[in-house]
């Protein structure tokens, strides 16, 4: 069953870490969305997405966190993905997302960075 935290774990002030698990794929996709939204129109400057419980992830949970980034990148926030399990992380080298997202090893890697 996909399951997904409907309040984002914020460990501080800033920066936000939204921690998902279950699949992210086109039924869940909408509610990955809907919890980002309310950072995003925060203009909230860190938002991370802790992965590690995720197993699988399709285009559309991709086209959602594309979106994010985009969006927080247009006011000068930023974005990145924490945690990636193996299934995953295949997913973001075959589509060369590797190489776009900012991809941290665990939280710690993500809230130390400037």
């Amino acid at each position: 069953m996909q399951t997904l935290e409907k309040i984002p774990a914020v460990s501080q002030p800033e920066p936000a870490i939204v921690s998902l698990d279950g699949e992210i794929d086109l039924h869940e996709s909408p509610n990955v969305r809907e919890t980002l939204r309310p950072l995003i129109e925060k203009k909230v400057p860190r938002i991370y997405i802790d992965m590690s419980e995720v197993g699988y992830i399709d285009s559309s949970g991709l086209a959602v966190l594309i979106d994010a980034m985009q969006r927080i990148a247009n006011y000068g926030g930023k974005f990145g993905l924490i945690a990636l399990r193996p299934a995953v992380s295949t997913v973001m080298e075959i589509a060369r997302l590797d190489q776009v997202f900012r991809i941290y090893p665990d939280r710690a890697s993500a809230i130390s960075s400037t």
